[in-house]
């Protein structure tokens, strides 16, 4: 022992003898044997532990549970001794003894640990807990008859009486409830103990620790769900409720005449002080048992044999007894032959016989459910059972829908001829095309919203919808939204959105795209319109919000700028403030101006100046303002090219927030809201044309709330001048007419018709065209009665057991279906295709289509299209050269990457970078792992493999089903856009070493901060503190990413993104410093350049997907320093794996990401030679909780990587050296800085000379 200046206080020789596993000796030797008198005590009662320790000493016996209830201490002269403790008077349930026993001082055995402990459980009596109930009920009773039970209480308590098919709970596995196991349940041991040794001895916890034993959680039991459903009787089970018991009480409950079986009964009684449980059973069975054998279903005019067993249990019917049989049937069927028959059947024996039924056919069909009742009778006993079978028709269910525009009157004719029952018509009247709405509703109603536009467009069908009741349950009916409700509630969600968008209001009165950013005009013009219309509809808005958004939009009407897109976000505003009544003619005249000298348009193809957006607003605004010549100027162009029916997706240049649809849509808006005259001046089909561009997925969520709008607009026009000159008939088919009920004046108009309807008569009057749908949904009567064929045939046939086709089968024959479809080039082609070519040609040399084929297939198509020239269009393929081999043979790999080299490469031949081993398997994995996943809601994937070293495309899976359409799978996801979540902060991190703001182990903040407006929370909603860097990125947390993002200098993530060639990004304050968290969209091509960028010393290149692709003229990008590259790798290779939690051996570096709203699961990384990012979620952008990257990306990630390495497909890591100006340090653990004498633990760090920070550690100090 020395002091603080080095000299000697105390000094102690010793010396070791041998060697070995100190840790193992001394847990094994140390041990402490307990074993108690008996197993349950009273409370208050004294508990005895026998206690064989391995040395003599003293220790501490505690009795505790969630905590400790009583201790005691006490010495043992020997190694065994007896000791009590007094169990506490109010302690219930189970427990546990606990000792701790240290070695005497003086003790010889000084080889062993100097502390043993042990722990024996112990249960308390729950007799004075236990009520004494009886409960009885008859040991048999007949089908119908009432079962009387009668439950008996000592002590009043409430009870449950219940009792249940024994059929339903062996299936179930249900174990009869015993409530006071439940509430004295065995409880686990939460005592946490202090080892007070290890404070004594610091060197004992090291020695033990290597013989930690582990131990695992008992499993959660599964729930005893029910599986057991009846087709058509429900299932036998009575229910008492809560009831109070005193006593005695009796409880009446009758099974149906259906049933015979086993009752199980089972009662729960309890009070205050106690509860108990009973079980006793009942058998029902009656003197004739009825066991039919119906079908499940029939269709009308089928014939049916139906089966019934009987049973006779009657005693003393004796031999022979006569049995009277009845069959009454429900009105929609109809029994042939005698519904009566007499039987002979013996006591104890059972008879079969049939009777002979019939589904009422043509105008007395009755389709539904209909009831079978058998009777029957012997002496005095009888037995009833009615059950049911499905009368279905033949054809399927179908919705024959007509649509279209009407003016003037004209009639339409019904489509089908269905069945009365289940039949439903209905006619619908709209003033505008609603229908374009309900899927847009759905589209904003899912989006990841996010920016200030997102959710600002998200909010307007509350507004324009919600606030039209009768609208919104007619345009939703049958949809249902995000939050659970057909009808959005437009005052929550706009209360909702107000709160959001506040936080987003500057000083200045303008609203930003993300928290935390700079005020930006659009979307403070955008906002302000939402606000605007809810205020016109009586929606409750906070004129402070939108007066400061005035004052903004004024302010920066005071500017002029030519530049196209400020400009028309500057019309914006000005339209703005007229509609609200503020004067802003200086503004009006100075933008007008700007347009007559000429905007500046980024596109170089053309000037659309003409009949650009702002010049629609300012024509309006001048509408407004009374200035009728003014504005006409302004909106003729508009018109003008609107007429042209020019699709503009071509060559249009996609400005900031300004595409086709929304130039269409708004112009629309302000036609109809203040041009109404000029309504007729817009093109007929100017809605198709929207639609296409719709149906063509040429929209986003601003575009979709601008269509909601124009909609909304033109509905309120047509409606105002239809008013009155609308009428609807029903007509029958003997011409007897209905007039239908329409409201004066309306938007949507929903008329449910007659069964009976034939045709329906519309008449309107009115200036503009109305538009029309009649649904009509049922099942109809008819069968096809010839073949349908039209370029398409389709054989359907029934096979038996051998293969053979069968034209009629018995009831419960299996039989299989089979349905081909041939078309007629193919029939024409197989026509001529010989059985064997080798046999029957003698040169097999030459192909046989070339040579023979080519021929017999002209002559076989000219006959065919002679005597059915209707197909002409469809035998001109059959004079094409087609390959002979099996279907199986048939190349389908890579579907994307092919579709996506097909549309960019040119020439006939194309030579593909992908290898086609590695992409089959990344197919079967991504697909296997899809499929194992889908409970979880989890219905697509993407992935792409790339070779870092050379950069080509490896493997590219779009979908995890290119075929199927459901999800679909088409869509290729590698090029879609979407949030990466966490997956940019590496190169926040990298970006921060070059700028020398941290090293690998600085010391970071993971603490409550605020960024401006901006406080970001981390994902679990928990701060660590001080975090060294490394451990921050592979923890992805989120508040130490922020702040370094906002500490960053030129380049900034921003800059660095832009270089990467991440393109269509916003301008850089429509994110501010979100972008740390995933804010811009990226493609999973754009992620995997940046990660090959790491893998390549900091060097971007482009990916290349053909042969031959690049050359030395393709020079890299540097954006990160070799040495920043190198250790942001070396940091995610420390990330565990999420399957063994512990780093990838060989190593892996990735990283995962999770979008906002649980829309998006990532990781990226690289391994080897190669990159890899996969995405998993749902091309429709659908919410799903299990969408999160560690959980959803990372276990495909590493099932690929596994894959690979299995495979042997994994070359290796490439050649990579580590920076000459890289070092290997040592810094203080705690702070970070290079540790003093004072510094107790040190911590590896990668140091760069010359950028790293550098400074001597003040954190600790000798006292």
């Amino acid at each position: 022992m020395k002091n603080a200046t080095g000299l000697t206080l105390a000094r102690v020789d010793y010396s070791v003898a041998g060697s070995g596993n100190v840790s193992r000796s001394l847990d094994r030797n140390a041990e402490l044997q307990l074993s108690l008198n008996k197993k349950d005590y009273n409370p208050g009662e004294e508990i005895e532990i026998s206690i064989r320790a391995p040395y003599v000493g003293a220790g501490l016996i505690t009795i505790e549970r969630d905590h400790v209830f009583a201790h005691k201490w006490f010495r043992s002269t020997g190694t065994a001794s007896v000791q009590k403790i007094a169990l506490p008077k109010d302690f219930e349930g189970n427990g546990y003894v606990s000792v701790q026993f240290a070695r005497d001082i003086g003790s010889d055995e000084i080889y062993m640990s100097p502390m043993s402990y042990g722990i024996v459980p112990f249960a308390t009596s729950l007799a004075r807990r236990s009520n004494r109930i009886t409960l009885q009920a008859p040991a048999l009773v007949k089908p119908g008859q009432p079962v009387k039970i009668r439950l008996e209480s000592k002590t009043p308590s409430r009870a449950i009486v219940f009792a249940v098919d024994e059929g339903i709970l062996q299936v179930a596995r249900y174990v009869a409830p015993d409530p006071l196991k439940f509430f004295f349940q065995k409880k686990a041991l939460e005592v946490t103990t202090q080892q007070t040794l290890d404070l004594i001895l610091p060197e004992f916890k090291k020695l033990m620790s290597g013989a930690a034993p582990g131990g695992d959680a008992e499993g959660l039991l599964g729930k005893n769900l029910n599986p057991f459903k009846r087709k058509t009787d429900k299932p036998v089970v009575y229910w008492s409720g809560v009831v109070e018991v005193a006593g005695t009480r009796e409880f009446v409950f009758t099974p149906p005449e259906s049933f015979n079986g086993s009752l199980r009964i089972m009662a729960v009684v309890i009070n205050d002080a106690s509860a108990a449980s009973a079980v006793t059973a009942t058998t029902v069975r009656g003197d004739l048992v009825l066991l039919p054998n119906v079908p499940v279903a029939i269709t009308p005019g089928a014939e049916v044999e139906i089966g019934l067993g009987v049973a006779n249990n009657a005693n003393g019917s004796g031999k022979d007894a006569p049995v009277a049989l009845a069959l009454s049937v429900s009105p929609g069927l109809e029994v042939l032959g005698p519904a009566t028959q007499s039987l002979k059947i013996s006591e104890r024996s059972e008879v079969s016989t049939t009777f002979l039924v019939r589904a009422k056919a043509g105008a007395q069909a009755q389709l539904g459910s209909a009831s079978v009742i058998f009777t029957a009778q012997t002496g005095s006993s009888k037995a009833r059972l009615s059950t049911d079978v499905s009368v279905r028709p033949a054809s399927a269910y179908v919705t024959l829908v007509q649509t279209g525009s009407f003016k003037g009157s004209g009639e339409i004719k019904a489509q089908g001829d269905m069945y009365a029952n289940f039949k439903r018509s209905e006619a619908a009247i709209s003033a505008s095309p609603w229908a374009f709405t309900s899927g847009l509703i759905q589209y904003l109603d899912v989006y990841p919203n996010g920016c200030t536009e997102q959710i600002t467009s998200q909010v307007f069908p509350a507004v324009v919808i919600g606030t039209q009741p009768v609208l919104a349950k007619e345009l939703l009916k049958g949809h249902k939204t995000g939050n659970g409700t057909e009808l959005p509630d437009p005052k929550k969600t706009l209360e909702r959105y107000l709160a959001l968008v506040r936080a987003r209001q500057g000083a200045d009165g303008g609203f930003s795209m993300w928290p935390g950013g700079s005020s930006d005009l659009f979307a403070t013009t955008y906002v302000a319109s939402l606000l605007i219309e809810a205020k016109e509809r009586k929606l409750p808005v906070p004129n402070d919000m939108l007066q400061r958004a005035n004052a903004y939009m004024q302010a920066q009407l005071t500017k002029t700028s030519s530049q196209s897109t400020v400009w028309r976000s500057q019309a914006f505003a000005a339209y703005l403030l007229t509609r609200q009544g503020i004067v802003a003619t200086a503004a009006l005249t100075n933008l007008r101006e700007v347009l007559r000298a000429g905007i500046a348009t980024p596109h170089p193809g053309g000037d659309y100046k003409a009949y650009d957006l702002g010049a629609i607003y300012l024509a309006a605004s001048y509408q407004m303002s009374k200035q009728d010549a003014l504005a006409r100027e302004l909106l003729e162009p508009a018109l003008a090219h609107a007429r042209g029916k020019k699709d503009d997706r071509g060559n249009w240049y996609w400005y900031y927030y300004y595409d086709p649809l929304i130039q269409s849509a708004t112009l629309a808006t302000i036609v109809a809201r203040y041009f109404p005259a000029r309504i007729k001046d817009l093109p007929r089909d100017y809605w198709d044309d929207m639609a296409r561009v719709i149906g063509d997925g040429y929209y986003q969520s601003h575009s979709a709330a601008m269509v909601m709008l124009a909609v909304d607009a033109y509905a309120t026009a047509a409606a105002q001048s239809a008013s009155g000159r609308v009428s609807v008939s029903a007509i029958d088919a003997k011409g007897l007419a209905t007039a239908l009920t329409l409201p004066r004046e309306f938007l949507l108009a929903s008329l449910p018709l007659p069964r009976s309807t034939a045709k329906i008569k519309l008449s309107n009057e009115g200036d503009l065209p109305l538009f029309y749908s009649w649904a009509e949904s049922g099942y109809e009567r008819s069968l096809p009665s010839t073949a349908k064929s039209q370029g398409l045939e389709i054989i359907h046939e029934f096979l038996d057991a051998g293969g053979k086709v069968i034209t009629e089968a018995q009831l419960g024959q299996e039989v299989t279906v089979r349905v081909r479809s041939l078309s007629v080039p193919e029939a024409l082609n197989l026509a001529v295709i010989p059985q064997n070519p080798r046999k029957r040609l003698a040169d097999a040399s030459e192909p046989f289509a070339a040579r023979a084929g080519r021929g017999a297939r002209h002559r076989l198509a000219a006959r065919w299209v002679a005597r059915h020239p209707e197909d002409a269009r469809f035998a001109d393929p059959a004079v094409l050269n087609l390959p002979f081999q099996s279907r199986a043979s048939l190349p389908f790999a890579a579907p994307h990457a092919v579709d996506y080299l097909l549309r960019g490469g040119a020439g006939s031949e194309l030579h593909a970078t992908l290898d086609i081993k590695m992409q089959v398997l990344l197919e079967r994995v991504l697909a296997d792992y899809v499929k194992s996943r889908s409970s979880a809601g989890i219905g697509n994937a993407s992935a792409l493999l790339v070779d870092a070293s050379s950069m080509q495309v490896k493997a590219m899976v779009g979908s995890a089903d290119y075929r199927n359409v459901a999800i679909d799978g088409q869509v290729n996801g590698v090029f879609a856009k979407r949030s990466p979540g966490a997956t940019l902060k590496p190169f926040i991190y990298g970006l921060a070493l070059d700028q020398g703001l941290i090293h690998s182990a600085t010391v970071l903040k993971d603490a409550p901060s605020n960024f401006g407006a901006f406080a970001p929370e981390n994902f679990d909603g928990r701060f660590s503190g001080p975090i060294p860097a490394q451990q921050a990125l592979i923890r992805s947390r989120n508040i130490p990413a922020v702040d370094l993002a906002s500490r960053l200098s030129k380049p900034n993530l921003y800059d660095f993104l832009k270089m990467s060639g991440v393109q269509r990004l916003a301008p850089e304050s429509h994110y501010g410093l979100a972008l740390a968290l995933g804010g811009a969209e990226v493609t999973m091509e754009e992620l995997a350049q940046m990660y090959a960028m790491l893998a390549n010393q900091g060097l971007w290149h482009p990916l290349r997907y053909l042969a031959g692709q690049g050359g030395p003229a393709d020079k890299p990008l540097a954006l990160l320093s070799p040495e920043a590259a190198f250790i942001v790798q070396d940091m995610l290779r420390q990330s565990p794996r999420p399957d063994t939690f512990a780093p990838a051996r060989p190593a892996v570096a990735w990283k995962t990401g999770t979008s906002w709203g649980f829309r998006d699961a990532w990781t990226a990384g690289v391994f080897g030679r190669f990159v890899l990012v996969v995405w998993v979620g749902n091309f429709d952008g659908s919410s799903n909780p299990s969408l999160v990257g560690i959980e959803a990306a990372a276990p495909l990630f590493f099932r690929i990587v596994d894959a690979l390495r299995a495979e042997k497909l994994d070359p290796g890591p490439m050649a990579a050296v580590q920076p000459g100006n890289l070092k290997r340090i040592d810094v203080c653990a705690a702070s970070g800085d290079l540790p003093n004498a004072d510094c107790p633990v040190t911590a590896p760090a990668w140091f760069i000379a010359g950028k790293s920070p550098i400074r001597l550690s003040t954190l600790h100090r000798a006292v």
